[in-house]
């Protein structure tokens, strides 16, 4: 059994592997009255790892103008929610050139309402929101997503973009 160290472990933030890092993103889809957009990040290891989320970007354009979308909601649910339309995935991209294809897919949908557990609720401001802290904002489960939801109008586009790591063991 592993002793586990006195005294303090200071590691400098963000403390990720660059073999492990991940990014992509969706949407761009515009919604009608009563329909609610949302891109997720889906955990789709088949070996049991995490998704660390350690960065996320919201918008709608056109960009820098007053948007109708005041409140995006971020959720945890298992899979994918049941879409209102077709719904369009994407697997990441490494962030290390030539590096394989690592676990996660970017899912973009129309739903009819949000579903799963509420982790935080921002205000989308004309330039959009991104995570801007130095610790990660989700840990998504094998077979989980984290996602963003807001309402729309058929004027503007919403969308999302998500930087994460695989990490094998929590």
């Amino acid at each position: 059994m592993a002793r586990s160290p006195k005294g303090s472990t200071v590691h400098t933030i963000p403390s990720f592997y660059p073999r492990r890092m991940s990014g992509g993103g969706g949407g761009g889809f515009s919604l009608a009255l009563g329909e609610v957009g949302a891109v997720g990040l889906l955990n789709n290891t088949t070996q049991g790892e995490w998704l660390v989320v350690w960065d996320v970007q919201v918008y709608a354009n056109p960009a820098g103008t007053t948007t109708s979308v005041s409140l995006i909601d971020f959720l945890f649910v298992t899979g994918i929610p049941p879409p209102l339309t077709v719904t369009t995935q994407a697997t990441g991209s490494a962030l290390l050139d030539q590096q394989a294809q690592l676990p996660g897919i970017v899912w973009s949908n129309k739903l009819n309402f949000e579903q799963g557990l509420i982790v935080l609720s921002p205000s989308l401001p004309a330039g959009g929101y991104q995570w801007v802290h130095d610790w990660p904002i989700a840990f998504i489960a094998p077979g989980d997503s984290f996602y963003v939801a807001s309402d729309s109008n058929p004027t503007q586009t919403f969308g999302a973009n998500y930087v994460w790591e695989v990490v094998k063991q929590l």
